[in-house]
C-alpha cells in the first residue's frame, strides 16, 4: 500500500495497518530531510529506524542518564571495530542488561512514532 500521508492521515493509516494484521509490514515516512521506517508485526509497531542523530539508542541512553558521553563514544568505537549492533556492544561492555535494552528500544520506538504523530500536515505547494 503506497499513499501520500496528507491524503489519508497518519492515524487512519496506522489503523489500516492494524486491521490488515499482516505478519510483517513496513511503513516509510519522509519529511525531508527526516526519514523514518516503522516495522510492524501483526499490525503492531515493533521497531523503527530514523536518520535523526538525536534519536539513536546511545543518545537516548545519555539523555536518560544511563550512560555517560565517554561510555557512549567508547561504545561507538566498539560498534565500528566489532561490526555489531549498538545494543549488543552495550551489553557486552556491561553498560546495559538485555532487559534494559529491550525497555529502551521500546521507548525509542514510542518516541520516534510520537514525533511523527506531532508533525503538522504536509506543506502544500504555494
Amino acid at each position: 500500500m503506497k499513499s501520500e500521508l496528507g491524503n489519508i492521515g497518519l492515524p487512519r493509516l496506522l489503523h489500516l495497518i492494524y486491521l490488515k494484521q499482516d505478519e510483517t509490514a513496513v511503513l516509510d515516512i519522509m519529511r525531508e530531510p527526516v526519514k523514518k521506517r516503522f516495522f510492524f508485526r501483526r499490525g503492531l509497531p515493533v521497531a523503527a529506524s530514523s536518520n535523526v542523530l538525536g534519536e539513536v539508542l546511545g543518545r537516548l541512553l545519555m539523555q536518560e542518564g544511563i550512560i555517560s558521553e565517554k561510555e557512549y563514544e567508547g561504545s561507538l568505537e566498539a560498534v565500528l571495530r566489532e561490526r555489531k549492533r549498538h545494543g549488543e556492544v552495550l551489553i557486552s561492555l556491561g553498560l546495559l542488561t538485555k532487559g534494559k535494552l529491550e525497555e529502551f528500544l521500546r521507548l525509542q520506538l514510542k518516541r520516534r512514532l510520537f514525533k511523527v504523530v506531532d508533525w503538522e500536515e504536509a506543506p502544500t505547494d504555494t
